[in-house]
Order: structure tokens, then sequence, then C-alpha cells
């Protein structure tokens, strides 16, 4: 991802094809290889430049495109691919498809109804999905570094999300401002947690500490916690 909104897309080979010579195992679910935004079936359906993905219960796997700036909702039960929410390339809040995002680069399910909703990092914002309705959970339209009151934030970048279980803090990375912040869905009050602002890999307590561009959290099945970071430096 760059500073101007470019995704960049994998390396060659990255990807799982539904071709010969894949690895034993690997199947498509969907898709079928061509960039567009289809609602269908299996390999009937078209995905562009998928970016995240989110598991919300047995049936629904949520998928953010930053090609076609939706989010949508994938069955594994019937492999039904479908839009979920927004419809262009903008910054507008409301009703499902009359919504739409900037760069929709993170997801993750609402803990509480999983198949049903969801919280989606845009560039500059974070947004509520509540299975009808987008609404607005912290940020806004411009880009910026600000905390405090969450609507009043201001973010640069949101291109990972996690959620505690109990649905009480939303955590995610600000990646062109390299830090970890904390949203605190009772208050609406959002708080750096990690990270002085300054790109680099340097342990330490809280805003002593120091990230290179993160981009991802960590879940596993008992609790959510930004303390696995993707960093650059990882990537070697």
């Amino acid at each position: 991802m760059s500073a101007s909104g470019d995704v960049k897309s994998p390396p060659a080979g990255s990807g799982g094809g539904g071709g010969g010579g894949g690895a034993k195992g690997v199947i498509t679910v969907t898709g079928d290889g061509t960039a567009d935004c289809v609602d269908d079936i299996g390999t009937a359906a078209r995905l562009s430049k998928p970016a995240g993905l989110a598991f919300g219960g047995a049936d629904a796997m949520w998928i953010t495109e930053t090609g076609s700036f939706r989010v949508r909702r994938f069955s594994p039960k019937d492999g039904r691919l479908v839009t979920a929410c927004g419809s262009a390339r903008a910054y507008k809040n409301g009703a499902a498809k009359a919504a739409a995002f900037t760069i929709p680069f993170s997801v993750c399910a609402d803990p509480i109804k999983p198949q049903s909703a969801c919280f989606i990092g845009d560039y500059t914002s974070i947004r509520y999905f509540d299975g009808e309705t987008v609404t607005l959970v912290c940020g806004g339209a411009d880009n910026g570094f600000v905390d405090g009151k969450a609507e009043n934030s201001r973010w640069n970048g949101v291109t990972g999300l996690v959620v505690t279980q109990n649905r009480q803090t939303l955590f995610a990375t600000d990646y062109f401002k390299d830090r970890i912040r904390a949203i605190d869905l009772k208050s609406a009050h959002v708080a750096t947690i990690g990270g002085d602002g300054k790109a680099d890999t340097r342990d330490g307590n809280g805003v002593r500490s120091s990230f290179n561009q993160p981009r991802k959290g960590l879940q596993n099945w008992k609790s959510v916690w930004p303390n696995a970071i993707q960093n650059n430096s990882s990537q070697k």
C-alpha cells in the first residue's frame, strides 16, 4: 500500500489458482482470477483485489476489496459470494449499497453477531456494518493523527483490525502513522497504545516503542491482542 492509496499486488505465483500444478488439497472457493465485482456462486463469482478477510462463524466470511471498494460476504456452506456494502470509491455512510469506502483494507467480524455484522478498516476511518447500514466508529474523510473523541480522531491507513470478544475494545494498526491504537467502543474514545510515530523497530513500553508500517494484528480463539503485529522488518 502506498501513500497515494495504491495497494501493491502480491508477488506472481503467490495466489491460489484453480489450474493444475497447484498444491494438493488447495482449492479455489470463489473467484475465477479475473478482477471484477460479480456476485455469484463459486468460481462464477469475481473479486477485485481482495485485501482483508475475517471469518464470521460457520456460514460467513467477510472480504474487503480495494479494487471494487466494497465489502463482500462469502458463504462457505453454499459457496455464494454477495456484496454486503459499498458502491464506489468515496466516503459515505448510510444504507448498505449506498455507502462508499475510500480503501476498505481490513475487516473483523462483530463477535456478538459475526455472521451479519462487521467492523471495516477504511483508509481514514473505521466503520461498522450492522447488516443493513454503514455507520462511523471513528475517524472521518480526512487523514491525519488525532487521538481523543472517536468522531474527531484522525487516521492514515487502517490496515489491521481486531476486536475483543466482549466487544469493548477495538485495536487497529495505523499504517502510515506507525502506531497501534485502541478504540473504547463504550466511551467512543481513541488512544495510542504503541508506537511513537517514528518508522523503526524499537522495543519498549507503549509509545516508547516504534513500528515500521504495521499491518496486521493477531486473534486466537480466546483473546485478541495487538502484540503480534506484522512489521515490515519481519518480511525479510
